[in-house]
């Protein structure tokens, strides 16, 4: 949400440049009802929010419509493309004059990159530095931190990781607490590194 507390509203050209940005996540166009099932397959995976393939095929004009997407669904969107909400994707595109989606720059697409056991180190403002493992089914445990949140132990779920974008978990566990969600790099994003 923009700084007034006020969302812009959305406009058919604003969701017309999210799709796009979509699609290039996804790496691909959405012309079939089965490109639709694994976009909302894809959301799911990632983010643990469900968008039904109709409402996609809605805002991608694949189904006739008469209004525009929901809130909900335009944030969920962004945040699959690297943005926290759909207003922080309006600003960027406006900034940069472009609707690419940051997911293009380095990234590791974790079940597609990673081998089971493979360790990485993630770098973010101001001075964070965590140490992971991958355990596989997109799960990873915290082996060394420092000035972070984070915990040797902890563990958490994440499908992407995008240089330079914040890293989102979900399904972090420490201690005995209830699993919670965790952003890491608000400010400037993450940085990684295989070790």
């Amino acid at each position: 949400m923009n700084i007034l507390g006020k969302e812009k509203q959305a406009s058919k050209a604003d969701v017309e440049r999210l799709c796009r940005a979509v699609e290039g996540a996804m790496n691909q166009s959405m012309t079939s009802p089965t490109d639709f099932d694994r976009l909302a397959e894809a959301v799911f995976d990632r983010l643990h929010v469900m968008i039904s393939s109709t409402t996609l095929k809605r805002m991608w004009g694949y189904l006739p419509h008469d209004s525009l997407p929901t809130r909900r669904t335009l944030n969920t969107l962004s945040l699959f493309v690297g943005f926290t909400d759909f207003d922080q994707f309006l600003l960027h595109s406006a900034e940069k004059g472009i609707a690419s989606s940051p997911v293009l720059s380095s990234h590791v697409d974790v079940r597609k990159d990673l081998a089971v056991n493979a360790e990485l180190t993630l770098y973010w403002y101001p001075d964070r530095v965590c140490s992971l493992r991958y355990l596989g089914d997109s799960r990873f445990m915290v082996t060394a931190s420092s000035n972070t949140r984070l915990h040797e132990g902890d563990t958490f779920c994440c499908n992407l990781m995008i240089e330079g974008e914040p890293l989102y978990l979900s399904q972090l566990v420490q201690g005995d607490n209830p699993p919670a969600n965790y952003v890491c790099g608000k400010m400037g994003g993450i940085h990684f590194q295989e070790s």
